[in-house]
């Protein structure tokens, strides 16, 4: 038995994952906002529940983690405890199992190529809107880290830039991105970017901050395909419940590309995941394995 655990900058979710990778239980916490690491790490190892058939824990996480398991990035607010520290190695010492991490875009991707939507695709980039926005860039099930782990780290990726300076992906793409781009814009309050999306049909004021937002993940992808030129996008997240806002994110991405590439034409295609809830944890289990 698998112990694999997400770490996101919202919730942290668990399975126990068999050895033909079916999930015999799942349950999730929102993530503890703690600047000290070992109080951050013994509040996860206290949440994973009974440990009695575990033979391995497979972590991911947001931003940049070396082959080592060193977590070089701060990432998101909630986690930023982490950086700097060995996350296989606190683990390890805690709980005295042998410990696999990696990044979550990159689990997401491999769980997504074995048991989803990218299932034999020869090249694919994985798209994930969440806290930040995730990317992992594969060819089969070969995921292209670069010199440094930097690649399709797309968070940090300019979308464009005002006054010669960089506005980064993550601060126009992600579901937080749209959370504060609405606040900012409407006197109404919403609790969250599903809430915003859903307000859309209704709320002149949610339904102009999509469609904004629409249109720069779209232009997002569009840089994505330049860079890239996956045979398939597979977007993930939150949004990846909603097959219709995908469809929408689809249409935007295609009216760019029928309004800048005309020949040879573009055959990158953008799926849906087909397993949000569980693509990271079955992915991290199959890395691990």
């Amino acid at each position: 038995m698998i112990l694999s655990i997400d770490i996101g900058g919202t919730f942290i979710k668990f399975a126990r994952v068999s050895e033909n990778y079916a999930i015999q239980a799942a349950w999730s916490i929102e993530t503890f906002a703690m600047t000290n690491s070992e109080a951050f790490y013994d509040s996860l190892v206290a949440n994973m529940g009974n440990m009695q058939d575990v033979k391995r824990i497979a972590i991911c996480l947001p931003g940049i983690v070396s082959d080592n398991y060193d977590v070089l990035s701060k990432a998101s607010p909630r986690v930023k405890s982490m950086y700097g520290t060995n996350i296989a190695h606190e683990i390890s010492r805690r709980t005295g199992l042998e410990v696999f991490a990696c990044n979550d875009a990159h689990a997401a991707a491999v769980g997504e190529y074995q048991f989803g939507s990218l299932k034999d695709a020869i090249s694919s980039f994985t798209y994930v809107i969440g806290t930040a926005v995730g990317g992992c860039y594969m060819i089969g099930d070969s995921i292209q880290k670069g010199s440094d782990n930097y690649a399709a780290s797309i968070s940090m990726m300019p979308l464009s830039f005002e006054a010669n300076k960089p506005i980064w992906t993550y601060t126009r793409c992600s579901a937080n991105a749209l959370f504060y781009q609405y606040h900012a814009y409407s006197k109404r309050s919403l609790p969250s970017a599903k809430a915003i999306i859903e307000a859309a049909e209704m709320n002149n004021d949610a339904a102009v901050v999509v469609d904004q937002w629409i249109n720069d993940i779209a232009r997002s992808l569009f840089q994505v395909s330049v860079a890239f030129n996956p045979h398939r996008i597979a977007i993930g997240g939150g949004v990846s419940n909603n097959p219709h806002l995908v469809q929408r994110i689809e249409h935007a991405y295609l009216e760019i590309v029928q309004q800048y590439l005309h020949t040879p034409p573009l055959t990158t295609k953008v799926v849906c995941f087909q397993n949000p809830a569980h693509a990271h944890l079955l992915g991290v289990a199959y890395l691990a394995n």
